[in-house]
C-alpha cells in the first residue's frame, strides 16, 4: 500500500460508499489513476476511479488526463440523466479531500 492508497482506503464517499481495497487493473501503457473497490450499505460493490495527483509527465500529460476524467464524469452524468445502465452503470463522482496540513484535493468516479 502506498501513500494514495492509505489516503483513500476505509474513507466513505458520497453516496455512502465506503472504499475497501486496491483493484489491480492490467493496463496496455501508463494510467494517471488508480483503481478500488467500494461496498455500499446494500453490500453493493462498485468500481472507484481516482485521479492520481502524482501523475508524471509533461504539462501536456497532465492536461490529456485531466480531459480524460471530465469526459469520463460527464459520460456519468448523462448515463443518469437517461437512466442508462445496461453496460456499465456511472453511479457519481466527487472529490475527496484529505487531511491537513498539507490537503489534496482526490478526484474519482464511481462506476457499477
Amino acid at each position: 500500500m502506498d501513500e494514495l492508497d492509505s489516503l483513500v482506503i476505509g474513507k466513505t464517499l458520497e453516496g455512502g460508499w465506503l472504499v475497501q481495497e486496491p483493484r489491480h487493473v492490467q493496463r496496455d501503457s501508463p494510467s494517471a489513476c488508480r483503481a478500488y473497490v467500494a461496498r455500499n450499505a446494500k453490500g453493493e460493490n462498485a468500481f472507484v476511479k481516482v485521479l492520481d495527483p502524482r501523475a508524471n509527465g509533461s504539462l501536456q500529460d497532465a492536461q490529456n488526463n485531466i480531459s480524460q476524467f471530465i469526459y469520463e464524469r460527464a459520460i456519468v452524468d448523462v448515463c443518469t440523466e437517461r437512466k442508462m445502465h445496461r453496460v456499465i452503470r456511472g453511479l457519481e463522482y466527487g472529490i475527496l479531500k484529505t487531511p491537513e496540513p498539507f490537503s489534496v484535493s482526490l478526484h474519482y468516479l464511481i462506476f457499477e
